[in-house]
């Protein structure tokens, strides 16, 4: 198992960055970033205490070894946010063959930092494929890691009241 943990410091209050994070237009804007084809963002539950949604996105299929741009894959994100706390919980599933071997699940937490906030981003990946799986859940976690400072940008954009 693999866990990759960054935090970002955000020029906005909580819960405007919160609201950014939830937003479905910064949703969408930071899975095309990363190649989605497409992306649908449909909520699940929202009240003003929690907001559940589910993000489908899809995208060329992922191997081992790279990108088969002759087949498409969809992958499923379930989020949750307890707003009071201002923290989600999210996990994956994809339709790709090896789903089915992979556990990646995290957390988002919108920490007050002032007159700013900070996001801490957590992602735990687990790949249960023998002899390979830690060095693919490594691999799995550097991209989360080299991806995040983009979405963090993103965050700032959406943030600004």
């Amino acid at each position: 198992m693999a866990r990759v943990e960054k935090s970002f410091t955000i020029p906005a209050a909580p819960d405007d960055v919160c609201a950014a994070m939830r937003n479905p237009k910064l949703i969408e804007e930071d899975e095309k970033s990363r190649e989605a084809l497409s992306v649908d963002v449909k909520d699940v539950r929202k009240s003003d205490t929690d907001h559940h949604y589910d993000i489908t996105t899809v995208t060329y299929y992922r191997t081992v070894t790279g990108t088969d741009k002759t087949r498409t894959e969809q992958n499923f994100i379930s989020v949750k946010w307890d707003l009071k706390a201002r923290r989600c919980t999210w996990s994956w599933s994809g339709t790709n063959e090896f789903a089915k071997r992979v556990k990646i699940e995290g957390s988002y937490t919108v920490v007050p930092r002032g007159a700013a906030s900070d996001i801490v981003l957590v992602a735990d990946i687990d790949v249960s494929v023998p002899l390979v799986g830690k060095t693919i859940s490594k691999r799995v976690a550097d991209m989360f890691a080299s991806e995040w400072p983009k979405y963090a940008e993103f965050v700032k954009r959406f943030a600004k009241p």
